[in-house]
């Protein structure tokens, strides 16, 4: 129960041979009052038993007959065939130490850890690596540390970190959830560190400014930039270490979206710093959603892309790469939830798909096609079921089309426009452009003034300057706009 008094002394342990003669350990326990490493928890109990039965099962496989004997002294190589990590190390432990010194060293990383919320150097360092004990690639010890600061129980993270020492089986876990790197950077591991330094900021990686410092030294011990600038990225990122099991664990709805983007490419956009602290933001408020929310959140999300045409379900896909709209998912009022559901409500209609596709082409159509449906949204469902396509051709072969045609014919243009900006507002409003062609078009298109709507977005320009500007471009283009319509009134105001 680790009820004990000497603070000297974290972990107590008892030891026996059972009837096979193999080294067991019959009972062994962690101080209760550890002091942990700030703000964090750990079922202790629940970890000496998971170190206890972990330490058996090792003895037990190499039938460890007393606490000197080695791997060697038995003909055992601990680490045949193990993997090679995409920083081009491995983890290895050594075969000279006995299985009882391994085993030991497996818990004072644990207790390290549980103190400290850091990896000992001497595991990464890769000028240690002979003389360490137990040895473990930088992106797996930088992993692991990057999971101690994104959650607050660490009891499975010590777990796992116990049974990289002791388990073959975990260390291929933490080969296989790390793999990824691997496929990024091929068999050139001296691509990983520069692409980690391409890609991160200071401020969002938990990483001080002389740990990157150190990360851009190519005098820095390989293991140490490593471990470094691994931390970093996947603190970025948010990975966590659940369940004893390296994967990247953003709660339901968030690993929904995020698995369905590529890392490195998502890493190779990022260019400054607001772009990781969008990313974060998202992560968190996605992080913070009830069960509810998460399952019917999900459910709506696969519905929209199950509706998606085979052909437009990888282009569409990309509005959830792009990080210029990455505030998309800030969990503001505007924000994830609210915009789920908001193309929930409109996967069924016709030309929903190129809707997704302009919110991913690029950042001014992203910001049209928000404003549209949040203009959709405020009209309420009874405007949602009047639309009858989105992108509507109004004219055989033009290369443009209406945004939103109702089923009884009526023309909407939303436009998120700033009042003075040289394209669109001034070219369109001079009488140039293809907006302004556009609007020429739709005149020669209806029957009724009647049927023409354009919404310009209120937060960024007044009634009045529409009102003025459309007077002015009247003005100037009369014989364009028909000399009989002078007088035409607002089209439309949001």
């Amino acid at each position: 129960n680790g009820d004990w008094t000497n603070i000297n002394v974290d972990i107590k342990g008892r030891l026996f041979l059972d009837l096979k003669g193999n080294l067991q350990f019959k009972a062994l326990g962690i101080r209760n009052n550890l002091e942990l490493v700030a703000g964090k928890s750990s079922k202790l109990g629940e970890l000496s038993a998971h170190i206890r039965n972990q330490s058996n099962n090792f003895f037990s496989t190499y039938n460890v007959k007393n606490a000197v004997v080695t791997p060697n002294d038995i003909g055992i190589n601990l680490n045949d065939g193990e993997e090679v990590f995409a920083d081009g190390d491995q983890i290895n432990i050594s075969n000279n130490s006995s299985f009882f010194k391994i085993a030991t060293e497996g818990m004072g990383i644990v207790t390290t850890l549980l103190k400290t919320g850091l990896v000992e150097e001497n595991v990464y360092f890769n000028d240690k690596k002979n003389e360490a004990v137990i040895h473990a690639p930088g992106v797996v010890t930088g992993s692991i540390e990057a999971g101690t600061t994104v959650v607050t129980d660490i009891t499975s993270i010590c777990t796992m970190g116990y049974d990289l020492a002791t388990s073959k089986e975990a260390r291929q876990e933490v080969y296989q959830g790390l793999k990824q790197l691997k496929t990024a950077v091929g068999e050139d591991p001296k691509k990983l560190i520069p692409l980690f330094i391409d890609v991160i900021s200071t401020a969002a990686t938990g990483n001080s400014t002389a740990e990157w410092e150190e990360v851009n030294d190519s005098n820095t011990d390989e293991g140490k930039r490593s471990h470094l600038a691994s931390r970093g990225v996947i603190m970025t990122v948010k990975t966590v270490i659940a369940g004893g099991a390296f994967i990247s664990r953003l709660d339901d709805i968030a690993e929904s979206l995020v698995k369905k983007i590529d890392l490195q490419k998502l890493l190779m956009r990022i260019e400054d710093l607001s772009d990781y602290q969008n990313l974060e933001k998202f992560l968190k408020n996605a992080s913070k959603l009830s069960d509810n929310d998460l399952s019917d959140l999900t459910k709506k999300f696969n519905e929209i892309f199950d509706k998606l045409k085979p052909s437009n379900l990888e282009e569409s896909k990309k509005f959830l790469e792009r990080l210029d709209n990455m505030s998309f998912w800030s969990g503001n009022d505007s924000g994830f939830r609210n915009t789920i559901s908001q193309l929930h409500e409109l996967k069924d209609i016709e030309g929903f798909d190129k809707v997704l596709i302009d919110l991913a082409s690029q950042k001014t159509k992203y910001i049209g096609g928000k404003f549209m449906l949040d203009n959709i949204e405020k009209r309420g469902a009874k405007f949602i079921d009047k639309i009858g396509k989105f992108e509507a051709q109004v004219m055989e072969g033009a290369d443009f089309a209406a945004d939103i045609k109702l089923k009884t014919g009526e023309l909407f243009e939303f436009k998120s426009w700033k009042k003075g900006t040289d394209k669109p507002w001034k070219a369109f409003f001079s009488g140039q452009g293809k907006a302004y062609k556009q609007f020429i078009n739709y005149l020669f298109n209806i029957s009724s003034l009647e049927e023409l709507e354009y919404v310009f977005d209120a937060n960024k320009v007044s009634s009045m300057e529409v009102k003025t500007a459309f007077k002015e471009l009247f003005s100037k283009k009369p014989d364009e706009i028909f000399k009989a319509i002078v007088a035409l009134p607002f089209l439309g105001q949001c």
